[in-house]
Protein backbone atom coordinates (compact mmCIF):
# COMPACT_ATOMS: atom_id res chain seq x y z
CA UNK A 1 0.00 0.00 0.00
CA UNK A 2 2.59 2.43 0.76
CA UNK A 3 3.94 2.04 -2.95
CA UNK A 4 0.31 2.50 -4.18
CA UNK A 5 0.25 6.28 -3.14
CA UNK A 6 3.22 7.53 -4.80
CA UNK A 7 2.37 5.40 -7.99
CA UNK A 8 -1.33 7.41 -7.42
CA UNK A 9 0.58 10.56 -7.45
CA UNK A 10 2.60 10.51 -10.98
CA UNK A 11 -0.80 9.35 -12.29
CA UNK A 12 -1.80 13.11 -13.41
CA UNK A 13 1.71 13.93 -14.62
CA UNK A 14 1.39 10.69 -17.16
CA UNK A 15 -1.87 11.20 -18.30
CA UNK A 16 -0.83 15.25 -18.88
CA UNK A 17 1.93 13.56 -21.46
CA UNK A 18 -0.93 11.91 -23.49
CA UNK A 19 -1.78 14.44 -26.14
CA UNK A 20 -4.79 15.01 -26.11
CA UNK A 21 -8.06 13.17 -28.71
CA UNK A 22 -8.44 13.53 -31.45
CA UNK A 23 -5.19 13.40 -32.87
CA UNK A 24 -5.18 14.77 -36.67
CA UNK A 25 -2.48 14.27 -39.08
CA UNK A 26 -1.29 16.62 -42.01
CA UNK A 27 -0.31 14.67 -44.66
CA UNK A 28 2.78 16.26 -46.07
CA UNK A 29 1.72 16.74 -49.69
CA UNK A 30 4.12 17.95 -52.49
CA UNK A 31 4.51 21.70 -53.29
CA UNK A 32 2.74 21.98 -56.22
CA UNK A 33 -0.48 20.34 -54.49
CA UNK A 34 -0.70 22.28 -52.49
CA UNK A 35 0.52 25.74 -53.14
CA UNK A 36 0.15 28.55 -54.07
CA UNK A 37 -2.95 28.72 -51.14
CA UNK A 38 -6.11 30.99 -52.33
CA UNK A 39 -8.66 29.84 -49.65
CA UNK A 40 -9.45 30.30 -45.68
CA UNK A 41 -8.90 26.33 -45.21
CA UNK A 42 -5.04 26.61 -45.68
CA UNK A 43 -4.86 29.98 -44.87
CA UNK A 44 -6.45 30.30 -41.50
CA UNK A 45 -8.02 26.40 -40.65
CA UNK A 46 -4.98 24.53 -41.26
CA UNK A 47 -2.26 26.87 -39.32
CA UNK A 48 -4.34 26.94 -36.56
CA UNK A 49 -4.61 23.02 -36.48
CA UNK A 50 -1.12 23.02 -37.27
CA UNK A 51 -0.25 24.61 -33.81
CA UNK A 52 -2.98 22.88 -31.66
CA UNK A 53 -2.32 20.71 -29.29
CA UNK A 54 -4.56 17.54 -31.62
CA UNK A 55 -2.03 17.95 -34.34
CA UNK A 56 -0.20 14.75 -34.41
CA UNK A 57 2.95 14.46 -36.57
CA UNK A 58 3.54 10.92 -36.64
CA UNK A 59 0.49 9.38 -38.57
CA UNK A 60 0.73 6.02 -36.89
CA UNK A 61 -0.50 7.32 -33.92
CA UNK A 62 -3.28 9.72 -35.66
CA UNK A 63 -7.31 9.30 -35.21
CA UNK A 64 -8.02 11.38 -38.20
CA UNK A 65 -6.22 12.65 -41.29
CA UNK A 66 -6.07 15.89 -42.84
CA UNK A 67 -5.74 16.83 -46.72
CA UNK A 68 -4.04 20.19 -47.69
CA UNK A 69 -4.82 21.50 -50.76
CA UNK A 70 -5.20 24.57 -53.23
CA UNK A 71 -8.26 23.69 -55.46
CA UNK A 72 -7.90 26.37 -58.31
CA UNK A 73 -11.63 27.92 -57.69
CA UNK A 74 -10.32 31.04 -58.45
CA UNK A 75 -9.88 30.13 -62.21
CA UNK A 76 -12.77 30.30 -65.22
CA UNK A 77 -14.59 26.79 -64.88
CA UNK A 78 -13.08 25.36 -67.65
CA UNK A 79 -9.68 25.57 -66.61
CA UNK A 80 -10.80 24.88 -62.82
CA UNK A 81 -12.11 21.68 -64.17
CA UNK A 82 -9.04 20.36 -65.69
CA UNK A 83 -6.96 21.36 -62.73
CA UNK A 84 -9.37 20.20 -59.78
CA UNK A 85 -9.96 17.35 -61.89
CA UNK A 86 -6.19 16.76 -61.98
CA UNK A 87 -5.51 17.50 -58.58
CA UNK A 88 -7.69 14.95 -57.29
CA UNK A 89 -6.66 12.07 -59.53
CA UNK A 90 -3.06 12.73 -58.36
CA UNK A 91 -3.76 13.70 -54.75
CA UNK A 92 -5.75 10.87 -54.52
CA UNK A 93 -3.41 8.03 -55.77
CA UNK A 94 -0.25 9.71 -54.28
CA UNK A 95 -1.87 9.47 -50.33
CA UNK A 96 -3.17 6.17 -51.41
CA UNK A 97 0.41 4.82 -52.68
CA UNK A 98 2.53 6.26 -49.72
CA UNK A 99 0.02 6.18 -46.41
CA UNK A 100 -1.79 2.91 -45.72
CA UNK A 101 -5.15 4.93 -44.20
CA UNK A 102 -7.22 5.97 -46.72
CA UNK A 103 -7.36 2.51 -48.62
CA UNK A 104 -7.75 1.58 -44.55
CA UNK A 105 -10.70 4.02 -44.27
CA UNK A 106 -12.11 2.68 -47.72
CA UNK A 107 -12.39 -0.98 -46.98
CA UNK A 108 -13.86 -0.34 -43.60
CA UNK A 109 -15.99 2.25 -44.68
CA UNK A 110 -15.08 5.27 -41.97
CA UNK A 111 -14.91 9.03 -42.44
CA UNK A 112 -11.29 9.53 -41.19
CA UNK A 113 -10.65 11.80 -44.20
CA UNK A 114 -10.88 15.63 -44.20
CA UNK A 115 -10.71 18.19 -46.32
CA UNK A 116 -11.61 22.03 -46.85
CA UNK A 117 -13.83 23.35 -49.15
CA UNK A 118 -12.45 26.41 -50.61
CA UNK A 119 -15.70 28.58 -50.73
CA UNK A 120 -19.07 28.47 -49.33
CA UNK A 121 -21.16 26.69 -51.78
CA UNK A 122 -19.38 23.44 -51.49
CA UNK A 123 -17.98 20.80 -53.72
CA UNK A 124 -19.71 21.39 -56.60
CA UNK A 125 -19.31 24.86 -57.40
CA UNK A 126 -16.21 25.42 -55.54
CA UNK A 127 -13.44 22.25 -56.41
CA UNK A 128 -15.31 19.78 -58.99
CA UNK A 129 -17.11 20.94 -61.98
CA UNK A 130 -18.74 20.29 -63.92
CA UNK A 131 -21.81 21.22 -61.84
CA UNK A 132 -24.17 19.72 -60.50
CA UNK A 133 -21.83 16.56 -59.29
CA UNK A 134 -23.40 13.65 -60.64
CA UNK A 135 -23.43 9.60 -58.87
CA UNK A 136 -20.59 7.56 -61.30
CA UNK A 137 -18.96 10.80 -62.35
CA UNK A 138 -15.72 10.49 -60.18
CA UNK A 139 -14.54 7.48 -58.13
CA UNK A 140 -16.99 6.75 -55.04
CA UNK A 141 -14.82 7.36 -51.93
CA UNK A 142 -14.75 10.96 -52.86
CA UNK A 143 -17.24 11.45 -55.04
CA UNK A 144 -19.23 14.32 -52.84
CA UNK A 145 -22.30 13.10 -54.67
CA UNK A 146 -22.23 9.42 -53.45
CA UNK A 147 -23.49 7.68 -50.08
CA UNK A 148 -20.28 5.86 -50.31
CA UNK A 149 -18.14 8.48 -49.84
CA UNK A 150 -15.27 8.54 -47.36
CA UNK A 151 -13.53 12.11 -47.52
CA UNK A 152 -15.61 14.37 -44.55
CA UNK A 153 -15.84 17.94 -46.15
CA UNK A 154 -15.19 20.88 -44.04
CA UNK A 155 -17.73 23.40 -44.94
CA UNK A 156 -20.14 26.32 -44.00
CA UNK A 157 -22.85 25.19 -46.02
CA UNK A 158 -24.95 22.51 -44.72
CA UNK A 159 -27.56 22.01 -47.54
CA UNK A 160 -28.08 17.97 -47.71
CA UNK A 161 -28.94 17.89 -51.52
CA UNK A 162 -27.79 14.90 -53.11
CA UNK A 163 -27.00 11.63 -50.99
CA UNK A 164 -28.89 12.63 -47.76
CA UNK A 165 -31.83 13.98 -49.93
CA UNK A 166 -32.23 10.54 -52.33
CA UNK A 167 -31.05 12.52 -55.27
CA UNK A 168 -28.25 11.16 -58.00
CA UNK A 169 -26.85 14.83 -58.08
CA UNK A 170 -25.78 17.57 -55.87
CA UNK A 171 -24.62 20.64 -55.63
CA UNK A 172 -23.85 21.59 -52.19
CA UNK A 173 -22.90 17.98 -51.37
CA UNK A 174 -23.36 17.98 -47.44
CA UNK A 175 -23.83 14.52 -46.01
CA UNK A 176 -24.56 14.95 -41.66
CA UNK A 177 -22.46 12.67 -39.90
CA UNK A 178 -19.72 12.90 -42.57
CA UNK A 179 -19.06 16.39 -43.07
CA UNK A 180 -18.58 19.85 -40.66
CA UNK A 181 -20.27 22.86 -40.89
CA UNK A 182 -18.38 25.18 -39.77
CA UNK A 183 -19.28 28.55 -38.48
CA UNK A 184 -19.76 31.34 -40.96
CA UNK A 185 -15.99 32.88 -40.90
CA UNK A 186 -15.11 36.83 -40.26
CA UNK A 187 -14.36 36.90 -43.75
CA UNK A 188 -17.53 36.63 -45.27
CA UNK A 189 -20.65 38.54 -43.52
CA UNK A 190 -19.85 36.29 -40.23
CA UNK A 191 -20.19 38.20 -36.57
CA UNK A 192 -18.97 41.21 -37.87
CA UNK A 193 -22.13 41.63 -40.41
CA UNK A 194 -22.52 45.18 -41.38
CA UNK A 195 -20.79 46.60 -38.39
CA UNK A 196 -16.74 46.51 -37.00
CA UNK A 197 -15.76 45.44 -34.03
CA UNK A 198 -15.83 48.79 -32.25
CA UNK A 199 -19.23 48.95 -33.21
CA UNK A 200 -20.03 45.59 -32.22
CA UNK A 201 -18.38 46.64 -28.53
CA UNK A 202 -20.58 49.20 -28.52
CA UNK A 203 -23.85 47.18 -29.09
CA UNK A 204 -23.05 43.55 -28.43
CA UNK A 205 -25.19 41.69 -25.79
CA UNK A 206 -22.28 39.63 -24.42
CA UNK A 207 -19.30 40.36 -22.76
CA UNK A 208 -16.43 38.33 -20.04
CA UNK A 209 -14.47 41.94 -20.14
CA UNK A 210 -15.12 43.75 -16.71
CA UNK A 211 -14.77 46.98 -18.48
CA UNK A 212 -17.92 46.80 -20.92
CA UNK A 213 -20.01 45.63 -18.30
CA UNK A 214 -23.00 47.52 -16.81
CA UNK A 215 -24.95 48.24 -20.08
CA UNK A 216 -28.64 47.60 -19.41
CA UNK A 217 -28.96 43.61 -19.62
CA UNK A 218 -29.83 42.05 -23.10
CA UNK A 219 -32.88 40.39 -21.25
CA UNK A 220 -34.43 43.38 -19.97
CA UNK A 221 -33.13 45.41 -23.15
CA UNK A 222 -36.58 47.09 -25.00
CA UNK A 223 -36.58 45.25 -28.46
CA UNK A 224 -39.60 47.00 -30.84
CA UNK A 225 -39.05 44.88 -33.49
CA UNK A 226 -40.60 41.61 -33.46
CA UNK A 227 -38.78 40.60 -36.48
CA UNK A 228 -35.70 41.93 -38.86
CA UNK A 229 -33.92 41.13 -42.40
CA UNK A 230 -31.93 43.06 -44.94
CA UNK A 231 -30.47 42.08 -47.84
CA UNK A 232 -31.16 41.83 -51.20
CA UNK A 233 -34.16 40.67 -52.69
CA UNK A 234 -34.59 39.87 -56.56
CA UNK A 235 -38.31 38.77 -56.41
CA UNK A 236 -37.04 36.44 -59.44
CA UNK A 237 -38.23 33.24 -58.36
CA UNK A 238 -41.12 34.27 -55.63
CA UNK A 239 -42.57 31.58 -53.79
CA UNK A 240 -39.74 28.45 -55.47
CA UNK A 241 -37.09 30.88 -53.74
CA UNK A 242 -34.42 27.96 -52.10
CA UNK A 243 -33.19 31.15 -49.81
CA UNK A 244 -37.08 31.95 -48.59
CA UNK A 245 -35.53 35.97 -49.16
CA UNK A 246 -38.58 35.80 -51.75
CA UNK A 247 -41.21 34.71 -49.36
CA UNK A 248 -40.53 37.01 -47.01
CA UNK A 249 -40.87 40.21 -49.23
CA UNK A 250 -44.28 38.26 -50.24
CA UNK A 251 -46.02 37.88 -47.32
CA UNK A 252 -44.28 39.89 -44.78
CA UNK A 253 -43.08 42.61 -46.35
CA UNK A 254 -45.69 44.94 -44.67
CA UNK A 255 -46.40 43.23 -41.47
CA UNK A 256 -46.65 44.72 -38.25
CA UNK A 257 -43.19 44.46 -36.24
CA UNK A 258 -41.54 43.35 -39.29
CA UNK A 259 -38.96 45.59 -40.84
CA UNK A 260 -37.92 43.34 -43.91
CA UNK A 261 -35.72 45.74 -46.44
CA UNK A 262 -34.74 45.29 -49.74
CA UNK A 263 -31.30 46.57 -50.36
CA UNK A 264 -31.70 45.67 -53.94
CA UNK A 265 -32.26 49.60 -55.54
CA UNK A 266 -33.78 48.68 -58.60
CA UNK A 267 -37.00 46.95 -56.96
CA UNK A 268 -37.15 48.97 -53.77
CA UNK A 269 -37.70 52.18 -55.78
CA UNK A 270 -34.71 53.15 -57.34
CA UNK A 271 -31.89 55.56 -56.08
CA UNK A 272 -29.12 54.08 -53.97
CA UNK A 273 -29.67 51.04 -51.51
CA UNK A 274 -30.82 52.10 -47.67
CA UNK A 275 -27.64 52.31 -45.46
CA UNK A 276 -28.29 50.19 -42.19
CA UNK A 277 -26.46 50.11 -39.28
CA UNK A 278 -26.82 46.42 -38.29
CA UNK A 279 -25.26 46.10 -35.29
CA UNK A 280 -28.25 48.58 -34.06
CA UNK A 281 -31.04 47.01 -36.15
CA UNK A 282 -30.62 43.65 -34.91
CA UNK A 283 -29.84 44.72 -31.31
CA UNK A 284 -33.90 46.21 -31.58
CA UNK A 285 -34.97 42.62 -32.94
CA UNK A 286 -36.32 39.65 -31.05
CA UNK A 287 -35.88 37.30 -34.09
CA UNK A 288 -33.36 37.35 -36.79
CA UNK A 289 -33.51 36.17 -40.53
CA UNK A 290 -30.31 34.34 -41.49
CA UNK A 291 -30.87 33.17 -44.84
CA UNK A 292 -28.53 31.47 -47.67
CA UNK A 293 -26.53 33.76 -49.78
CA UNK A 294 -28.31 34.98 -52.67
CA UNK A 295 -26.43 32.59 -55.34
CA UNK A 296 -27.78 29.57 -52.19
CA UNK A 297 -23.95 30.05 -50.66
CA UNK A 298 -23.65 29.43 -46.56
CA UNK A 299 -25.97 31.57 -44.43
CA UNK A 300 -23.84 33.40 -42.08
CA UNK A 301 -25.80 36.43 -40.29
CA UNK A 302 -27.21 34.35 -37.32
CA UNK A 303 -23.23 35.10 -36.19
CA UNK A 304 -24.02 38.78 -36.06
CA UNK A 305 -28.12 37.99 -34.41
CA UNK A 306 -26.35 35.94 -31.97
CA UNK A 307 -24.18 38.83 -31.23
CA UNK A 308 -26.84 41.10 -30.86
CA UNK A 309 -28.99 39.29 -28.63
CA UNK A 310 -31.30 38.72 -31.45
CA UNK A 311 -32.40 35.17 -31.69
CA UNK A 312 -31.66 33.44 -35.25
CA UNK A 313 -34.66 32.46 -37.63
CA UNK A 314 -33.09 29.70 -39.40
CA UNK A 315 -34.44 27.08 -42.22
CA UNK A 316 -34.13 23.64 -41.66
CA UNK A 317 -34.88 22.62 -45.79
CA UNK A 318 -34.13 24.12 -48.70
CA UNK A 319 -34.80 23.80 -52.18
CA UNK A 320 -32.35 22.02 -54.90
CA UNK A 321 -33.49 20.02 -58.55
CA UNK A 322 -37.44 20.57 -57.41
CA UNK A 323 -37.45 19.08 -54.11
CA UNK A 324 -37.24 20.33 -50.40
CA UNK A 325 -33.99 19.29 -49.28
CA UNK A 326 -32.62 19.23 -45.67
CA UNK A 327 -30.56 21.76 -44.03
CA UNK A 328 -27.61 21.23 -41.36
CA UNK A 329 -26.83 23.91 -39.04
CA UNK A 330 -23.30 24.40 -37.82
CA UNK A 331 -22.04 22.15 -35.47
CA UNK A 332 -25.11 20.47 -34.61
CA UNK A 333 -23.62 17.40 -33.14
CA UNK A 334 -22.58 19.51 -30.20
CA UNK A 335 -24.70 22.40 -30.48
CA UNK A 336 -28.63 21.95 -29.70
CA UNK A 337 -30.07 24.82 -31.80
CA UNK A 338 -33.48 24.50 -31.21
CA UNK A 339 -32.77 25.92 -27.55
CA UNK A 340 -31.44 29.12 -28.65
CA UNK A 341 -33.04 29.86 -32.61
CA UNK A 342 -35.99 29.17 -34.51
CA UNK A 343 -35.69 26.36 -36.87
CA UNK A 344 -38.35 26.38 -39.80
CA UNK A 345 -39.01 24.32 -42.79
CA UNK A 346 -38.76 26.45 -46.31
CA UNK A 347 -42.36 25.53 -46.59
CA UNK A 348 -43.22 27.36 -43.10
CA UNK A 349 -42.13 30.77 -44.37
CA UNK A 350 -45.59 31.77 -45.45
CA UNK A 351 -46.74 31.40 -41.81
CA UNK A 352 -43.88 32.59 -39.99
CA UNK A 353 -45.49 35.71 -38.12
CA UNK A 354 -47.76 32.35 -36.41
CA UNK A 355 -44.66 30.57 -35.52
CA UNK A 356 -43.30 33.10 -33.49
CA UNK A 357 -46.19 34.47 -32.18
CA UNK A 358 -46.24 31.21 -30.30
CA UNK A 359 -42.73 32.17 -28.55
CA UNK A 360 -43.74 33.72 -25.36
CA UNK A 361 -41.78 36.31 -23.77
CA UNK A 362 -40.56 33.34 -20.70
CA UNK A 363 -39.25 30.96 -23.75
CA UNK A 364 -37.30 34.17 -25.72
CA UNK A 365 -35.75 34.89 -22.25
CA UNK A 366 -34.76 31.30 -21.96
CA UNK A 367 -33.15 31.33 -25.41
CA UNK A 368 -31.14 33.87 -24.59
CA UNK A 369 -29.98 32.54 -21.45
CA UNK A 370 -29.00 29.65 -24.06
CA UNK A 371 -27.45 32.41 -26.47
CA UNK A 372 -25.44 33.75 -23.76
CA UNK A 373 -23.56 30.37 -23.18
CA UNK A 374 -23.25 29.62 -26.28
CA UNK A 375 -21.73 33.08 -28.47
CA UNK A 376 -18.30 31.98 -27.98
CA UNK A 377 -18.71 28.89 -29.51
CA UNK A 378 -19.59 30.47 -33.05
CA UNK A 379 -16.64 33.13 -33.09
CA UNK A 380 -13.15 31.60 -33.98
CA UNK A 381 -11.16 33.57 -30.96
CA UNK A 382 -8.07 31.60 -30.99
CA UNK A 383 -7.69 32.19 -34.87
CA UNK A 384 -8.36 35.74 -34.98
CA UNK A 385 -7.65 36.81 -30.82
CA UNK A 386 -10.44 37.33 -28.46
CA UNK A 387 -13.53 39.67 -29.63
CA UNK A 388 -14.76 40.94 -26.00
CA UNK A 389 -12.23 39.61 -23.71
CA UNK A 390 -13.11 35.58 -24.27
CA UNK A 391 -10.26 33.43 -23.60
CA UNK A 392 -9.16 32.62 -26.88
CA UNK A 393 -6.68 29.50 -26.50
CA UNK A 394 -6.38 25.47 -26.66
CA UNK A 395 -9.21 23.96 -24.83
CA UNK A 396 -11.36 27.02 -24.81
CA UNK A 397 -14.64 26.30 -26.60
CA UNK A 398 -14.71 28.71 -29.52
CA UNK A 399 -15.47 27.90 -33.25
CA UNK A 400 -12.21 26.18 -33.65
CA UNK A 401 -12.65 24.16 -30.94
CA UNK A 402 -16.18 23.48 -31.87
CA UNK A 403 -14.69 21.77 -35.35
CA UNK A 404 -12.50 19.36 -32.92
CA UNK A 405 -15.91 18.62 -30.48
CA UNK A 406 -17.54 17.03 -33.43
CA UNK A 407 -14.26 14.92 -34.44
CA UNK A 408 -14.09 13.50 -30.78
CA UNK A 409 -17.50 12.65 -30.35
CA UNK A 410 -16.85 11.03 -33.86
CA UNK A 411 -13.99 9.07 -32.78
CA UNK A 412 -16.06 7.78 -29.97
CA UNK A 413 -18.24 5.87 -32.27
CA UNK A 414 -15.93 4.65 -34.93
CA UNK A 415 -14.79 0.87 -34.49
CA UNK A 416 -10.86 0.70 -33.97
CA UNK A 417 -9.42 -0.45 -37.09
Amino acid sequence: MRFLIPLLALLPLCLAADPPRPRIHIYDLPPHLTAPCHHWGCRHLEPRLRASAYYEPDHRKADFFWIPHRMPFHLDAPDREKAAGGWAREAYALIASTWPYLNRSIAARQVRHFITQSCDHGPSDCDYVPQPIALGALPAFYNPADPARVIGHIVFNGRRDGADAGQPVCYVCFQKHKDIQMAADQGSCGPLCGYNLTVMRQHTAWSVDPATRGRTPVFAAPRPVTFFYAGTITLARGPLDATGRDQLLLFHGNRSGFRVVNTNARLAGGGPPPRLNFAEEMAAAEFCYSPFGQSEGETDRYVAAVMMGCIPVLLTTSRYNGSEVPVAQAYDEVLNWRAFAVLLKLSDLPRLHDHLAMITPEKRHQMRVMLSANWQRLLYSSMYGSYLGEPAGDGDFDAFEAMIEVMRRRLHTLPAW
